[in-house]
C-alpha cells in the first residue's frame, strides 16, 4: 500500500481499516506530518512541503468567475532529496519491476512511457485537438524536458485554451509561466444548455432513483438519542492541518457543541469534559454549550485524532443512492465524564 500525505484515518468504522492496514505485507508513506496513518509505514518517506512544489490551479479554478490561468514556482528547491514526483516515479518503477532499483536511464524511460500515455489519451479522442497526430512527435515537442509538469504542458496544449501543439494560437505552459500574476481568459462560457442530454432538454430534478429513495425514509423510525453533526472551522482544512502545532494554538476548537437544553438535562456546562458514545464506539473531548445548535443535535470537528468523529459512524450505515458512509446524523448520546476518570489531554 502507498499512501500520499496522508492525514488521519478517518473513514467510518475506523478501528476495523486500522486492523486491516496493520495485516498489510507492507505500507509506503510519503508525508510531511506525523500523521496516524504515518505512524502504521513500514516505510515512511520525507514529502515536500507547498513551498517546494510549484502550482498550477486547476480544481479551484472551476469554481471562478472568469477563466483564468496561473502558475506558481516553488519558492524552495527541496534539500538532499528529490522532489515528489521524481520520489513517486521511483517507487511506481521499483513495483512494477519486482523490487528493481532504476537507474537514471530507465527512470527517464519510464517517465517518458507516462507522459505518452498522456498523449496517446488526447490522441484518440475523436472530438478533441490532437486527433490522429504523431505521439511521439508530440512527446518530443513537451516542455520542459523532464518533470511533473510535461504532464501539465500536454493538458493545457491539449485543452481549450492550448496552442494544440502548433495548430492554432494559444497557451503553453512556457506562456502561463511567463505571465506570474495569470492570463485572463475571459468570461465563463454558459454550457448548461449543451451538458443536458435528455431528449426533452430539461434537467430531471426528480429522477425516480431520489423519489423511491424519499418514500423508503418515510417508513424508516425515526433515529433516537441526540444526533451528531460534523462541522469545519476556519483554523484548519480537513484533518492534514491539526498536526501543525502553530495552527492549534489558542483556544481549543475540537469541542462538542450542545444545545442548551440537552445540556441542561444531563448536567453539563461549558468547560465539562464529556463522553461522546453509541454502540460503535466513544470519544472525549471538553464541552461548549450554546443557543446556535438546534435541541437534539451534537456537533463536532472531523479530523482530530483525539476526539475521532467517525470512530462512531458504522460502516455498514451507507446513503442508498451513492453508496457513501452516512457520516452525519449519527445518533449518539453524551455524559459528563467524572473527575476522577478524566483523561488528560
Amino acid at each position: 500500500m502507498f499512501c500520499r500525505q496522508s492525514g488521519y484515518v478517518e473513514p467510518a468504522d475506523s478501528k476495523r481499516l486500522q486492523q486491516a492496514l496493520a495485516s498489510l505485507e507492507c505500507i509506503v508513506a510519503v508525508d510531511i506530518l506525523d500523521t496516524q496513518t504515518a505512524s502504521m509505514a513500514h516505510v515512511l518517506l520525507p514529502g515536500t512541503s507547498p513551498f517546494e512544489e510549484s502550482h498550477y490551479e486547476h480544481m479551484l479554478g472551476t469554481l471562478g468567475w472568469r477563466n483564468v490561468a496561473r502558475y506558481s514556482a516553488p519558492v524552495f528547491a527541496p534539500e538532499n532529496r528529490p522532489d515528489e514526483w521524481a520520489l513517486c516515479l521511483n517507487l511506481a518503477f521499483s513495483y512494477q519491476h519486482a523490487g528493481h532499483v532504476a537507474n537514471a536511464t530507465e527512470l527517464a524511460a519510464f517517465e517518458d512511457e507516462l507522459v505518452a500515455a498522456s498523449i496517446r489519451q488526447h490522441v484518440d479522442d475523436a472530438s478533441g485537438p490532437l486527433h490522429g497526430r504523431d505521439v511521439q512527435e508530440l512527446l518530443g515537442l513537451v516542455e520542459p524536458d523532464r518533470g511533473v509538469e510535461r504532464l501539465l504542458d500536454v493538458g493545457i496544449r491539449a485543452g481549450r485554451f492550448g496552442d494544440a501543439f502548433g495548430k492554432r494560437d494559444g497557451l503553453t505552459l512556457e506562456k502561463i509561466k511567463a505571465e506570474p500574476d495569470g492570463i485572463d481568459l475571459g468570461a465563463l462560457r454558459p454550457r448548461l444548455a449543451e451538458m443536458i442530454h435528455h431528449a426533452d432538454g430539461i434537467m430531471d430534478l426528480a429522477p425516480a432513483m431520489i423519489l423511491d429513495e424519499i418514500e423508503r425514509l418515510k417508513g424508516t423510525p425515526l433515529p433516537t438519542g441526540l444526533q451528531l453533526i460534523g462541522r469545519r472551522n476556519i483554523k484548519t482544512n480537513n484533518s492534514w492541518l491539526h498536526g501543525v502545532e502553530g495552527l492549534n494554538k489558542g483556544v481549543d476548537v475540537c469541542v462538542i457543541e450542545l444545545n442548551v437544553a440537552d445540556a441542561a438535562k444531563r448536567e453539563i456546562h461549558s468547560g465539562d469534559r464529556v463522553r461522546l458514545f453509541n454502540a460503535n464506539g466513544a470519544i472525549e473531548a471538553s464541552a461548549t454549550v450554546s443557543n446556535d445548535l438546534a435541541a437534539g443535535v451534537v456537533c463536532l470537528p472531523h479530523g482530530f485524532a483525539r476526539a475521532n468523529y467517525n470512530l462512531l459512524a458504522a460502516a455498514a450505515v451507507v446513503d442508498m443512492p451513492s453508496g457513501t458512509s452516512a457520516l452525519n446524523e449519527i445518533s449518539v448520546e453524551v455524559e459528563r465524564v467524572k473527575e476522577a476518570s478524566m483523561k488528560p489531554r
